[in-house]
């Protein structure tokens, strides 16, 4: 074989092998969560469960079983939790979480009784039994992936339990002295401490089930998201297996809208950009890059959503006045903008044709979003009787950047940088020059939008308070921190009780 044939046989091999590697995707938005808060959250849920049981310790409901033999009861069942639990986590990369329990204490409590046939006689027995568990402690250890539909899926690996102490009292039995003796012995104990073990673990086994079958499994990876469309669709699944590293758990989401029918890769050159989240101290990051906004954008231009039509009637009392032809200095109006309009059609009311010519896109950039648009409005003239007459066709391309910042911790707000409304074609029977029109409109709207930009921006600073506390589950978000990086927006921070 020449050497010749041989690195061409090597290059092929290896072309081949690159292009059956699966190409990673960038997630659309992602969570991470480190370990010290998910130690937070997890005492927080401890504490709100507490809570839960002593409000009402009744939450097991009475339990029966018979057949032709016997017949059991357990009723009045009462479960208390005596003391909130130590809980630590710990991750091992690439895919394993550790989660320690330590000085769990519980009491259990319920009145039971039975009946059953022995030989030609009918045995029975009734009395209430309690019992106290303390210094329960489990180390389990579990792995994070995800399924073939998308979903997070989350395997218990092993479990190992320990009981410090364990006492039972019973009460009202015929044969209350026989079990008292039989629990005082310390083999009796050890194995109740050993069946103990057995149903933590078990539990854990049992809810980690449920958490795939019941939550993740029926949590829908895709769905309907706004306007009443079924065939608006927005796709969060995920698009990797959660990224466990030593200091975090990292959970990247797909965050794409599309059509029904759309294939995943449908959108070409609308990807999303490669999300690079900083080391971070806070113990809660979200990362949302500007490809949501972009699909969404997309979208809605190959839908039948590209297009507003606005009238009196769909415009609230406060904007409506905004159709009109003619309007006083302190106020604004199509003539505002369009001068000629209200000497066309003085102290008239005209309906708007408002439609998207090219794709709203948003540029994410350090500190600042740009967002860019083609728009083309229609003035349509519609009086009673009458044909609606369209008066003047206008096309403009927008641009407009802006920032977001955080008041007082909970309070989001931004603010307009700059704002450019570029007129660039007209088409009107009532226009003798288009260029000399043109050039009048575009200084006649940068001189409205040096007034106007300070009225938004008034507007805009109030802003709109963050939901930053969870009473249901006993959390609050506190020292928020927003950051701005190319392609993303990052949200830090940290987690405390209620």
């Amino acid at each position: 074989m020449s050497t010749r044939t041989f690195i061409l046989i090597c290059f092929s091999l290896c072309l081949a092998v690159a292009l059956s590697q699966p190409v990673p995707e960038n997630p659309g938005f992602a969570y991470r969560v480190s370990v010290s808060g998910l130690n937070v959250i997890s005492e927080a849920l401890w504490t709100t469960l507490k809570k839960n049981f002593d409000l009402d310790p009744h939450m097991i409901p009475d339990q029966n079983t018979s057949d032709s033999m016997s017949n059991h009861s357990v009723s009045n069942i009462t479960f208390q939790l005596s003391a909130v639990p130590r809980s630590n986590f710990s991750f091992q990369p690439p895919d394993g979480v550790t989660w320690t329990l330590s000085k769990i204490g519980f009491s259990f409590a319920c009145n039971w009784s039975y009946e059953r046939q022995v030989f030609f006689m009918r045995e029975n027995d009734s009395g209430s039994v309690r019992v106290s568990v303390s210094g329960l402690s489990a180390v389990i250890k579990t792995i994070l992936g995800r399924n073939d539909r998308e979903q997070p899926t989350i395997s218990m690996t092993n479990c190992s339990a320990s009981v410090e102490k364990v006492s039972l009292e019973i009460e009202g039995s015929y044969y209350q002295k026989i079990y008292d003796m039989m629990f005082r012995n310390d083999l009796v104990k050890s194995e109740i401490k050993k069946t103990m073990t057995r149903a933590a673990c078990d539990l854990v086994d049992r809810a980690v089930m449920r958490l795939n079958n019941e939550v993740f499994a029926n949590n829908p990876t895709k769905s309907p998201i706004f306007c009443g469309r079924s065939d608006l669709i927005f796709d969060y699944g995920l698009t990797a297996a959660p990224i466990v590293t030593k200091s975090h758990v990292q959970v990247n989401h797909r965050g794409m809208f599309m059509l029904v029918g759309d294939p995943v890769g449908r959108l070409g050159l609308l990807k999303a950009p490669k999300i690079s989240m900083p080391a971070s101290k806070y113990m809660v990051s979200t990362s949302k890059t500007n490809y949501p906004f972009n699909t969404l954008s997309d979208t809605i231009m190959r839908s039948n959503l590209s297009s507003l039509y606005l009238t009196r009637t769909n415009l609230s009392s406060t904007f409506e006045s905004i159709l009109d032809t003619t309007c006083d200095n302190q106020s604004i109006c199509i003539g505002t903008f369009v001068s000629e309009i209200s000497k066309w059609h003085e102290n008239k009311s005209m309906n708007m044709m408002i439609k998207l010519t090219t794709r709203p896109n948003l540029i994410i950039k350090k500190n600042s979003f740009t967002l860019t648009a083609g728009l083309r409005t229609s003035f349509i003239l519609s009086e009673p009787n009458e044909t609606d007459t369209e008066t003047l066709i206008l096309d403009a391309s927008i641009s407009l950047t802006g920032t977001a910042y955080l008041v007082n911790n909970d309070t989001l707000a931004g603010k307009l940088i700059a704002v450019k409304v570029l007129f660039t074609s007209a088409s009107s029977p009532f226009i003798k020059s288009n260029a000399t029109f043109l050039k009048r409109l575009n200084q006649k709207t940068d001189h409205v939008l040096t007034k106007l930009i300070p009225r938004i921006n008034k507007w805009l600073g109030v802003g709109v308070e963050l939901p930053t506390q969870s009473p249901q589950f006993g959390l609050q978000a506190v020292g928020l921190k927003l950051m701005f990086i190319p392609g993303t927006t990052i949200f830090n921070f940290d987690l405390a009780l209620l």
